[in-house]
């Protein structure tokens, strides 16, 4: 049986299982195995988790993969970051994501520096700040 601790911000530390919720209810989820974090957005109204990406910890890279006629926000020609994770990364510094027509390996200091904040949601975990294809163009590998 696992054991189970409640801190007092309210984070579940379930092992390797981590979890934190917002003030809506939304849940960030990360499953750590001492190699790599997989990252999950679990929104109440939607019946599945959406997986965020994944943090090396060897290398600290977050890895994100997407695919573009799904995820680019068409409107602005962007991909959406979940903010609360940018903001309060520790166990990465670099960004690669990767897309089906391309991969871009950026720093983490540049997506927070030229994030544009084209929000559905102005609190909580789903909070996103977007970068456009024109930008992530420069750090295409």
């Amino acid at each position: 049986m696992e054991k189970k601790k409640i801190l007092k911000s309210g984070t579940i530390v379930n092992d390797r299982i981590t979890t934190i919720k917002d003030e809506k209810g939304n849940i960030i989820a990360t499953k750590n195995n001492g190699k790599r974090i997989l990252l999950f957005l679990k929104i109440p109204s939607k019946l599945k988790s959406r997986k965020l990406g994944s943090i090396n910890l060897k290398t600290k890279i977050f890895t994100i993969r997407r695919n573009r006629e799904r995820h680019l926000f068409k409107k602005h020609d962007a991909y959406g970051f979940n903010i609360y994770i940018l903001k309060n990364a520790k166990t990465f510094d670099k960004i690669k994501l990767i897309d089906n027509y391309s991969v871009y390996f950026f720093s983490l200091e540049y997506a927070l520096s030229n994030i544009k904040y084209l929000t559905f949601s102005k609190s909580g975990f789903e909070l996103q700040g977007f970068l456009s294809l024109s930008q992530l163009e420069q750090f295409k590998i």
